[in-house]
């Protein structure tokens, strides 16, 4: 059965990569490992021909890809990962997703991941894309992921994300006083020389963020942030180019900001803060089977509660800045 199918034509961003890296950064709510496994079967056709993963791209390439319901990650083994659900149901999942837990396998790490846990309880969920995945976190993120179970389920979601019928909601603290809530219109793609980054550029993906102000404190402002759309680290980017990186985010310029007169407890909780303080809290979709519009929200992690807590014993005496 034919799940999807997509047309990709290769940009400068993508000239030279090889073609199953090149599908992955086009279509992010698949798995390499299921591109490949859709390119050795004959899945993928590059300017009409059938194609090797290891097929280098250029510029104007045209690249086919039909998505099977009969290609399994078979690759992906199944372990037993402790992972805590907000909601199970036949239709989907809501994953509240902890600090450090990749998401799904890739070269390098193949093994315990939220992709290797979900099939280990759900093993049906071997044969959907990225088992079922709909959208994803980064690693050091935490908060809530949905997982579809079935085909069904799953092509209806992807769809309303496409659409941006899945409303994401998210926690942030970041560096410096935030004056009001806005709106951050800026396109984003692969940094031009660190590619494990994304970087604002006029040649990116639309990429639209919505914030507004939850609370102030001496150098930090606390944050919810809405997503228009969805690209990788997009939340991370965008508020660092505003000047306002995410405390912990050192992939994007975070330092540690004190006040002349900060604790010692303060400097050494906001100092040591080893990941970035984001936390996805809220999903609002209709759902797949039964039209019914839900809501589901998650409570942030405890060193995300605990940096809060430095935040508002240090903004008791602002008179020391």
């Amino acid at each position: 059965m034919i799940i999807d199918k997509h047309k990709i034509l290769i940009d400068s961003e993508s000239c030279g990569e090889r073609i199953d890296n090149a599908i992955s950064l086009k279509l992010n709510n698949y798995s390499r490992s299921l591109i490949k496994k859709m390119i050795l079967i004959e899945n993928v056709q590059l300017n009409g021909e059938k194609t090797n993963p290891d097929k280098r791209v250029r510029e104007g390439d045209i690249v086919n890809v039909t998505v099977t319901s009969e290609v399994k990650s078979d690759k992906i083994e199944p372990q037993e990962i402790n992972l805590d659900f907000v909601e199970i149901n036949k239709e989907f999942l809501i994953l509240n997703k902890r600090a450090g837990l990749v998401m799904h396998p890739a070269p390098g790490n193949m093994d315990h991941t939220v992709v290797n846990g979900l099939i280990s309880r759900f093993p049906e969920l071997k044969f959907l894309p990225r088992a079922g995945l709909i959208h994803r976190i980064d690693k050091d993120t935490t908060g809530l992921v949905l997982v579809a179970r079935n085909q069904i389920s799953y092509h209806k979601l992807v769809k309303k994300l496409s659409l941006k019928e899945i409303k994401r909601d998210y926690l942030a603290i970041v560096n410096g006083i935030m004056i009001s809530g806005g709106k951050i219109d800026k396109p984003l793609g692969r940094h031009k020389v660190h590619r494990k980054k994304m970087a604002v550029r006029e040649d990116g993906k639309e990429a639209i963020t919505h914030y507004r102000i939850k609370n102030r404190y001496r150098n930090h402002t606390y944050i919810e942030v809405s997503l228009e759309t969805g690209r990788t680290h997009q939340i991370r980017v965008h508020m660092a180019s505003e000047k306002h990186p995410i405390v912990g985010d050192k992939t994007y310029g975070w330092k540690p900001y004190f006040g002349k007169k900060s604790s010692n407890r303060f400097k050494e909780v906001v100092g040591n803060f080893s990941r970035q303080a984001l936390h996805a809290y809220k999903l609002n979709f209709i759902e797949p089977s039964t039209g019914k519009a839900c809501e589901f929200q998650c409570e942030p992690p405890q060193d995300f509660k605990e940096l809060l807590k430095e935040l508002k014993i240090d903004n008791l005496d602002k008179d020391d800045n």
